[in-house]
């Protein structure tokens, strides 16, 4: 197995050759679907769509989303690992939009309550609530450490506490704790045979440390073709 790493500053030169590479060699389970991790449903719709133009057809393609992948490959790999991240941006949103409330009379949240004060209809609460969890599931894959510190107790800021009130009863199966488990599994002897064949990583134009970690153990394991 390996990790190969095709550059380009052409997004049109690098979907050349994927759609080569993905023909040259067909997988040996012809109803396996193909991997293809992007960084946004854009990128996946232009990308299935240059590929149906090209093969005459684009099916049984996957394009996750990065933190989506590494999820649902360690659902794949590890026990007791939900099929859902439970802190992903779209439940992290209402769980925070509900937690808000009770935790504004905290002094350390005193700039939000501040910014909450007009918001009678509750807008203003669903709206930073999307900001916060977005914020929070970026923190997930680039800012571990600092959300290692935060579940041991360190910060007593507003983000700090309500990532602890956020985790409650979660702190086995948030994203940190379970990529690092996920880590620790594919850098020990394990049965592989749940992974896909090939594994593409196309036009990330960015890779936090954490996922770089996931893209390297997991190259022990199968096949990751990089498209950068």
């Amino acid at each position: 197995m390996a990790l190969t790493i095709l550059s380009s500053n052409r997004v049109e030169t690098l979907q050349e050759n994927l759609c080569y590479r993905l023909t040259e060699r067909l997988p040996a389970n012809p109803f396996a679907a193909e991997i293809i991790v992007v960084p946004t449903y854009a990128m996946a719709r232009w990308l299935n769509l240059r590929i149906a133009q090209q093969q005459g057809i684009a099916a049984n393609i996957d394009y996750p989303l990065p933190a989506g992948w590494v999820w649902q490959l360690a659902a794949s790999i590890l026990e007791s690992v939900p099929d859902q991240d439970p802190l992903q941006p779209a439940l992290a949103s209402w769980k925070i939009f509900n937690l808000l409330p009770e935790m504004l009379s905290n002094p350390a949240f005193a700039s939000l309550q501040h910014y909450l004060a007009d918001d009678d209809q509750s807008v203003k609460r669903w709206q930073l609530s999307n900001r916060i969890a977005t914020v929070f599931d970026r923190y997930q894959l680039c800012r571990p450490e600092m959300l290692r510190s935060w579940c041991d107790g360190s910060g007593e800021h507003w983000q700090a506490e309500l990532w602890r009130a956020l985790i409650a009863g979660l702190a086995q199966s948030h994203r940190v704790v379970v990529i690092e488990q996920l880590i620790k599994r594919l850098r020990t002897g394990f049965d592989c045979s749940p992974l896909p064949e090939r594994i593409s990583l196309f036009a990330l134009s960015s890779l936090p440390p954490l996922l770089v970690e996931v893209i390297h153990a997991l190259s022990a394991h199968t096949e990751i073709m990089l498209y950068q």
